[in-house]
């Protein structure tokens, strides 16, 4: 997720270049990395609204996108050409989707550790997670992005800037997010003992305030696109975060295994609980390191992790699922009592809320 954050910032200055390269890149990466660091140090409050801002943006661009994208295709632009599926070509039209597009899904599951009733409201939130991928982004791919140059060949003048700035947005929106999941995510190693425990430290907005000093010590590498091509060094964090995502979901079907290995040796039914429903390698140093160097250092980190906390692993026989389905009961009792007393109009406005 550190990593990320340089490579997001990156991008958000790569896309500026749209307009003019005659301002150095370090004033625009400074520039966003101010904003990101005092969003993340001033609590979640303040993060929510601007995701919510961000958010409500790029929602209403995507959705005239796609709209002004299949007039495009169809033939309705200016030029009359109709495009269809011209380039759905070898490799085909998802395969640059294929392993990005599963990075930071688990942000949701994040998010429940900063939200009231999360046990209510993520499951809500992750029901509709489908729909919105599917409208969002597949659609978006129909249409054929990237829409900068899709409306500027179309000879569209103004829509490509409006476009950009949407993106540039969505850029730092993104990481904004990134800072957010991974210091709540050093906080929690920290509140289980795997982690320092100054990183539980928090200040008068309820930040972790030395866990988001921590995530932003990698991001003054941003600063290689002052002295490098901005493209290049962008190429560089792609490949290190890709990589970074396929091992963090490596992690988590194998920790998913475990649980559910852990609930079926001692017993525990799943009845009754929610169900959700290739590139061409580069001969070349930096092709090499910004592609593998992320495996190396998860194998040192993991063995560093057990030899210096002499730590095993537990036996699915011996996994503590007890407390927290105790503790699920005792929630349940709680939002039934809750909802009794609630009557008429305010408890028609209540479900309205949690179900929308």
């Amino acid at each position: 997720m550190s990593i990320s954050v340089a490579a997001e910032i990156s991008a958000a200055a790569t896309l500026i270049h749209f307009w003019s390269t005659s301002v150095n890149p370090g004033v625009w990466i400074t520039v966003f990395l101010v904003f990101i660091v005092t969003v993340n140090f001033c609590g979640a409050r303040l993060y929510d609204q601007t995701e919510v801002v961000f958010a409500s943006l790029m929602i209403m661009t995507i959705v005239g996108l796609i709209i002004g994208g299949l007039v495009i295709d169809l033939g309705g632009g200016p030029h009359g050409e109709r495009i269809g599926f011209r380039y759905w070509q070898n490799p085909g039209a998802f395969n640059s989707y294929l392993v990005p597009g599963y990075g930071n899904i688990q942000v949701v599951a994040i998010y429940g550790s900063e939200t009231r009733e999360p046990r209510k409201i993520i499951p809500a939130a992750t029901r509709k997670t489908f729909f919105r991928v599917f409208f969002f982004y597949v659609l978006s791919i129909l249409v054929q992005s990237p829409f900068v140059i899709a409306f500027t060949r179309s000879g569209v003048s103004v829509l490509p800037s409006i476009i950009n700035a949407v993106v540039c947005t969505s850029a730092i929106s993104s990481d904004s997010a990134c800072v957010f999941i991974a210091s709540r995510t050093l906080y929690g190693l920290s509140c289980d003992g795997h982690a320092p425990k100054i990183l539980q430290r928090c200040n008068r907005f309820g930040t972790p305030h030395y866990a988001v000093e921590l995530t932003c010590a990698l991001t003054p590498l941003v600063y290689l696109n002052v002295a490098n091509n901005t493209s290049v060094v962008f190429g560089w964090f792609v490949n290190i975060t890709t990589v970074a995502g396929l091992i963090g979901w490596m992690v988590i079907e194998v920790t998913y295994l475990r649980f559910y290995a852990g609930l079926k040796a001692q017993g525990y039914s799943l009845n009754g609980f929610d169900v959700f429903t290739t590139g061409n390698f580069t001969a070349s140093a930096s092709g090499f390191l910004t592609c593998y160097v992320n495996v190396f250092v998860f194998a040192a980190l993991y063995l560093l992790f057990k030899f210096y906390l002499k730590s095993r692993v537990i036996a699915v026989s011996e996994m503590d699922f007890g407390t927290e389905f105790t503790s699920i009961r005792q929630e349940k009792a709680r939002e039934e009592v809750y909802e009794h007393k609630e009557t008429g109009l305010k408890q028609l406005l209540r479900k309205i809320v949690h179900t929308a």
